[in-house]
């Protein structure tokens, strides 16, 4: 259903005058795939130098397939919200690659802690070798016009944090940088303007799938991280010079993606966005995949889709979906006299829709939309094929890959290992200066043993072999 919509929507955008903008968020990278496809057929059609100008409308985030990435600085400032904002929002999202919650210590001096970094641009790379010198953050903390940043530092409240505390964090970021393809995209020094991504016409698809065998929790992190940039562009009031009259929002699987910031965001586009034109999609295989959602999606959803499910969701989905409230007529069997009762009762309608949905055949879905004036329908979507990723020209796929904002994965990676180098040799170079007696002491101890001389030394020397 969703590829026929996006196709449908990106044909009209390209070859029409539809002003919409599309943007994919999918953990699992298999309806992004599809829409990469899809693009690349209709790029097809085009002269190349057509085709070239509009591929450069797609902003496509693959960061463990393909041959570019594109860079999103994760302490970027970013123009769409405040700074310590950012500083929360990232905290929270690096806690959660571990799975724990922040706790009170950590909040307070990760908070602090990355908002210097993030008013100094500091790449997340550099950033674990700086958190370990207290007086290079107070160096840098004292270069931001923030008050609340020159008094927590020159207090000597991140001195005085716990090795724990500090050490956290560290542990956090080196897990992300520690999967190349993410500490050169996140780490980066730039970042792309995600506001872009609700211009007329932009295509905008996050494909995490290939991430890390264990990992998962890494790259469900990484995916929330987006779609809470993608949020606070989505209401920033500086992107609506050039923005679209509506844009289809999709995120599959969200639940797995939930987090306060992601949940925050979804809240704001499905209460108040609607006057920006944004539409929020979501999919999941079972309903109970969105159980921790259900409060809000129930309360702000108008449209509706559920195919072929299992029974004890089937009654849930009749209640909560499709309703019912005698809409369909009784049928009568022929010869049998009519009780003078021409629609079904509630029961007899739900039983019904129960047996449907137990049968339903594939790509048929059930539809409940809210504002409508007729009561829930069956619906057949097309057979959507696009070609093969492998048969498509080469010169399209690399279209399609790249984007507008790709960039070669080699290069950003080569340049994530050289701010590395260079943050690990400025930090090497304190520790001579700072603690050089203890240096040398290590390295008297650390000397081979001169066994001659200890026996002529010793009065026990006969006793030494």
């Amino acid at each position: 259903f969703l590829t026929t919509v996006l196709r449908a929507l990106i044909e009209r955008m390209w070859f029409g005058n539809l002003s919409y903008s599309v943007v994919v968020v999918d953990p699992k990278g298999e309806t992004v795939q599809l829409v990469m496809r899809v693009v690349a057929e209709l790029l097809e059609r085009l002269p190349p130098d057509t085709a070239a100008s509009l591929a450069r409308q797609l902003t496509v985030v693959r960061p463990f397939r393909g041959r570019d990435l594109v860079p999103l600085g994760m302490l970027v400032p970013d123009p769409s919200i405040d700074l310590f904002s950012h500083a929360r929002t990232l905290l929270e999202l690096l806690w959660r690659t571990a799975g724990a919650a922040v706790g009170i210590r950590q909040e307070v001096a990760g908070e602090f802690a990355l908002a210097t970094l993030i008013a100094n641009r500091i790449s997340l790379i550099e950033a674990p070798y700086l958190l370990r010198d207290p007086d290079a953050m107070r160096d840098l903390a004292d270069k931001v016009p923030e008050p609340r940043l020159h008094a927590y530092f020159r207090s000597g409240g991140y001195a005085k944090e716990s090795r724990a505390t500090i050490g956290g964090l560290i542990a956090r970021i080196e897990a992300v940088v520690g999967v190349s393809e993410l500490g050169a995209m996140l780490g980066a020094s730039t970042s792309v303007d995600l506001r872009g991504a609700y211009a007329r016409g932009a295509v905008t698809l996050v494909d995490l799938d290939g991430g890390p065998l264990g990992g998962t929790a890494i790259t469900d992190a990484i995916g929330s991280y987006c779609v809470t940039r993608l949020g606070w562009a989505c209401f920033d009031p500086a992107a609506q010079g050039n923005r679209a009259a509506g844009t289809f929002f999709v995120v599959d699987e969200l639940a797995r993606l939930a987090t306060p910031s992601v949940l925050d965001v979804a809240e704001r586009m499905l209460t108040t966005s609607r006057w920006l034109g944004t539409s929020l999609w979501t999919a999941a295989q079972y309903a109970n995949q969105i159980a921790e959602l259900d409060r809000l999606l129930s309360a702000n959803t108008r449209l509706r889709l559920f195919g072929r499910t299992t029974a004890r969701e089937i009654e849930a989905a009749i209640a909560e979906w499709v309703g019912t409230g005698s809409r369909r007529l009784r049928a009568v069997a022929p010869g049998h006299r009519s009780d003078g009762l021409e629609l079904m009762s509630d029961a007899a309608e739900a039983r019904d829709w129960a047996r449907r949905v137990a049968r339903l055949p594939q790509r048929h879905f059930v539809v409940g939309d809210r504002g409508a004036p007729f009561g829930a329908q069956v619906s057949e979507t097309p057979h959507e094929d696009p070609p093969e990723w492998t048969s498509v020209p080469s010169a399209i796929r690399d279209l399609v890959e790249r984007g507008g904002h790709g960039v070669a994965r080699e290069e950003l990676i080569a340049e994530a290992r050289g701010i590395q180098s260079r943050a690990a040799e400025r930090l090497l170079e304190k520790i001579p200066s700072t603690s050089g007696r203890t240096t040398e002491r290590a390295r008297a101890h650390a000397a081979l043993p001169n066994l001659a001389e200890a026996r002529a030394r010793s009065r026990r020397g006969r006793d030494l072999p």
